[in-house]
């Protein structure tokens, strides 16, 4: 955005904001909250930018008063109440006595519910067991919550941060127009498929979708006004920008409160990035009333929530914040014509104290260090492993960060956050050196996907070779791992007996593949191929899957199953179709691709479909020096990805 657009937006967004902000200094209410002397508080100067409003961060677990303010930002004094608890009473007559708060039960742009939905939303409801005529405003937020998380899988698009509602409809804002479009699961998405996804609450429910935090508050947020609960939307920010050490050590060395001060700590120590969250807030109990996802009557104090959530803004529906032209253009475009501050998050930590109530007479006791100090490796994961759970190996991630393996750890600190893992990778190191007898080492880097199931079952690192030592890898040989630890007291070790065998082909444990009775099949197949550096497009995995879906979609086929090899160059394509028909349609379609090279493929049918194994890439793409190579090795993976097909189905 240039800069005059950003003045533009704010100047909107002070003017908007300017009828429920009140004077500067406004005082905060004193009956919220008990004096100062009776408990413990923290006060800390933030800078924010929009959105904001200080208004808003008045409320069950904060007071805040505007200290200064300039063209792109506000600075506020907060204070925090972090150990206060909010009980939650329950209203039966809820229906009657919140039918006037239109404000909040209102369809809106993005909160579109219709009587349609509301029919199908409370048959759908009564058949799993829930009558809302039965139950309190904190009964049915409570069982309903649950319920539509546990109905609705997540995608991980994330273009609702790049949508704005000029005259009452969703439409792409114009600046974040490219980066709206990389967040498309396929090139042939409409742009409507993605509103449908994770920013139109009916839809969402229709398609049993939701996004990230801010969709998740829309669906939830629809769904609740459908049923007659007032509903709105709350923006929450870390007590300090975690990608900043400064303001990281200037917290932490004031703050006096020890489970306090390690809450914080365990929740942010590791993070990095835009750092944000949006959940609701729902009317009970004539109250409004957190609601976190499932969780009514979220703390402000929580080691999975940034420690000490900060609440800046408030919205009776997302459709009423320009949220693309300040935090979207802040988040797909940083640094390019935004404020600076300390980071790219849009707020910054200027000064801190607490202060321990005269009167409170609070106990302070010592809290260990939430933190990992020794990790232990006690696996090495390549791609399709057995060993890999089905939840990481779909993981969206695993794709798109470029994995070449699982580094599986063994430690797991009970009841922390998920960034402990980060926090000890920063600190023990990064980088690893895989070793085998008769083979050069081969370097490799943690490349910032880590996977846990939060309970201490099943976590892990993922790890890339370089591109020059990919190369290297030798199919069939059991590798293991030295961590290049670079701290004495954060460091990795690893279990007796830990290797990989790369690519999954199966081996000897005691000798390389390359000697013995397997030499002549190894000297006749060479090395894997890597990638050339200047690869086409089209050739890349993401090129392989358009391309094959669009030859789909011109052949009038579904395809059943579309799995791509990219373990070396060049790519395999394996499909299903329903039969052997639409199969002959789709290399029909394919041959007509002046892109790709049809020359033959490995196929047959089952009950199931019809497979085949095909490698379009042109054998003009192939390295000069490769190609006899390629030819040797491109008929045994043909094979072997036929077989795993044949097993999926």
């Amino acid at each position: 955005m240039k800069p005059i657009l950003w003045r533009l937006a704010v100047i909107l967004f002070w003017i908007a904001a300017a009828g429920c902000v009140g004077p500067l200094g406004r005082k905060p209410s004193a009956q919220r909250h008990p004096p100062k002397e009776d408990t413990y508080t923290i006060t800390s100067v933030l800078q924010l930018l929009p959105p904001v409003n200080p208004a808003d961060m008045n409320d069950d677990f904060q007071d805040a008063r505007v200290s200064a303010r300039d063209k792109d930002s506000c600075t506020v004094e907060v204070t925090y109440y972090p150990l206060r608890q909010v009980s939650i009473g329950e209203n039966p007559n809820w229906r009657k006595d919140y039918a006037g708060m239109t404000e909040y039960l209102k369809a809106t742009p993005t909160e579109n519910w219709d009587e349609t939905m509301r029919r199908d939303l409370l048959a759908e409801l009564r058949q799993d067991g829930i009558n809302p005529d039965e139950l309190t405003d904190k009964q049915l937020v409570e069982k309903v919550s649950r319920w539509a998380m546990k109905r609705a899988h997540s995608t991980h698009a994330f273009g609702i941060w790049a949508v704005y509602y000029p005259n009452g409809k969703p439409e792409v804002y114009p600046p974040l127009r490219e980066a709206f479009d990389r967040q498309k699961p396929e090139k042939s998405w409409t742009d409507q498929q993605m509103f449908d996804q994770e920013v139109l609450g009916r839809s969402m429910f229709y398609n049993r979708v939701h996004g990230a935090c801010t969709s998740s508050s829309v669906y939830l947020a629809t769904i609740f006004r459908a049923l007659g609960i007032p509903t709105r939307i709350v923006f929450c920010v870390p007590p300090f920008d975690p990608n900043d050490e400064a303001q990281a050590q200037m917290f932490y060395s004031n703050i006096h409160h020890n489970r306090v001060r390690e809450t914080v700590r365990a929740a942010l120590d590791g993070t990095g990035g835009f750092e944000d969250h949006f959940f609701n807030e729902v009317y009970v109990d004539h109250h409004w009333v957190r609601l976190n996802y499932s969780t009514l009557g979220q703390p402000i104090l929580d080691a999975h929530y940034f420690g000490l959530l900060t609440h800046i803004y408030t919205c009776s529906n997302l459709s009423q914040v320009p949220l693309a032209q300040t935090w979207g253009m802040r988040f797909f475009k940083y640094p390019a014509g935004q404020p600076k501050l300390s980071s790219v998050n849009p707020y910054r930590l200027l000064s801190i104290q607490d202060h321990f109530g005269a009167n409170a007479h609070l106990d302070n006791p010592e809290v260990l260090l939430a933190e990992l100090r020794t990790v232990t490796i006690i696996g090495l994961y390549p791609k399709g492993s057995a060993a890999i759970p089905k939840w990481v190996a779909e993981h969206d991630d695993w794709q798109r960060t470029g994995t070449d393996f699982l580094i599986a750890c063994q430690e797991w600190l009970p009841g922390g956050a998920y960034h402990q893992m980060s926090a000890f990778k920063k600190r023990a190191g990064q980088e690893f050196l895989l070793s085998a007898p008769g083979h050069p080492d081969l370097k490799a880097r943690l490349n910032g996907l880590t996977l846990s199931t939060g309970d201490g079952s099943f976590q892990a690192y993922a790890a890339q070779l370089t591109p020059e030592d990919r190369a290297k890898l030798a199919p069939g040989v059991a590798y293991s791992i030295q961590p290049l630890n670079v701290s004495d007291t954060h460091r990795w070790a690893v279990a007796p007996g830990t290797t990989m065998l790369s690519a999954g082909y199966p081996t000897r444990a005691t000798e390389p593949a390359s000697a013995g009775p397997n030499k002549v099949m190894y000297d006749y197949l060479g090395e894997p191929v890597a990638p050339p550096a200047n690869m086409d497009a089209a050739y890349t995995k993401e090129g392989l899957t358009h391309g094959v879906q669009d030859a789909a979609k011109a052949a009038g086929i579904t395809l059943v199953e579309l799995q791509i090899d990219d373990s070396e160059f060049p790519f395999l394509v394996g499909v299903i179709c329903a039969n052997q028909q639409d199969m002959e349609k789709l290399k029909e379609e394919i041959r007509k691709m002046p892109a790709y090279n049809y020359t033959g493929s490995v196929g047959g049918g089952r009950s199931a479909g019809y497979a085949m194994v095909m490698n379009i890439v042109h054998y003009k793409a192939y390295p000069a020096d490769a190609r006899q190579r390629i030819e040797h090795r491109l008929s045994l993976r043909r094979e072997i990805l036929f077989e795993k097909l044949r097993e999926q189905r």
